[in-house]
């Protein structure tokens, strides 16, 4: 018997080369027929014919689109696949804990020094001075309710959220309406005018901006859907 041996084309060949408009069948889903990215999508496999579903599509046809089953299985890789909380939810949690931290102490260092320089009894009190312990009392509570929900939200509590972005509105409405009340003021006052008055505007403008920007920036990610779907996975 003559050995077979491999028998060349008498025409070249071209090389094989990748092809981005081939779609395999194996990756589209059966109930609605659209593609199952692997890396991105939530996907299950039927237990009997491994047909990859959406996870949606599933849920809603509770069962294979393909051969009827009713049972899928699990995709253990699903959980390796999703993203870890956004590097904003870090930046604002660790930046309410310290700025709490801060503001406790501040508030609790103005309270013992008003403790100790307190007006004498029968002296004319003012009025600033009347409600300073309740300005200072509020200061304290208010940073350490913000330093304990900047915790929890390192630790993915949905409400911490919430509470955040009550105490940053009112902070940073008082950061912009600050700066124009003291413009007003100081023009009212002095009654200056010309260029000395663009340098106090520019002042006061200044002095919103390098506050009021970071505030307006954290208060931006605390209402991303970013951070809230990091914490809509995880009470899941």
């Amino acid at each position: 018997e003559t050995p077979m041996t491999a028998i060349k084309p008498s025409f070249p060949v071209p090389a094989p080369a990748e092809r981005s408009d081939v779609r395999v069948t194996a990756n589209r889903c059966p109930f609605c027929h659209e593609d199952v990215q692997l890396e991105t999508s939530e996907w299950v496999a039927c237990r009997s014919c491994q047909a990859r579903h959406h996870r949606d599509c599933w849920s809603e046809s509770g069962a294979c689109g393909s051969c009827g089953t009713e049972v899928f299985l699990a995709v253990p890789a699903l959980e390796a696949t999703r993203s870890g909380p956004p590097t904003s939810l870090s930046v604002v949690g660790w930046a309410w804990v310290i700025l709490g931290g801060f503001t406790v102490l501040s508030g609790g260092g103005a309270l013992l020094a008003w403790s100790v320089i307190s007006p004498t009894p029968g002296g004319e009190v003012a009025f600033a001075e009347k409600i300073f312990p309740f300005l200072s009392t509020l200061q304290v509570g208010g940073g350490a309710l913000g330093a304990v929900s900047g915790y929890q939200l390192l630790r993915l509590r949905a409400w911490a959220r919430t509470v955040l972005e009550a105490l940053t509105w009112p902070i940073l409405l008082a950061l912009l309406a600050f700066p124009l009340a003291a413009a007003y003021g100081t023009v009212r006052e002095s009654g200056i005018a010309g260029p000395e008055l663009v340098g106090v505007l520019a002042i006061c403008v200044a002095n919103a901006a390098i506050f009021g920007i970071p505030t307006a920036l954290m208060l931006r990610a605390l209402r991303s859907d970013g951070l809230r779907e990091a914490l809509r996975e995880q009470e899941a």
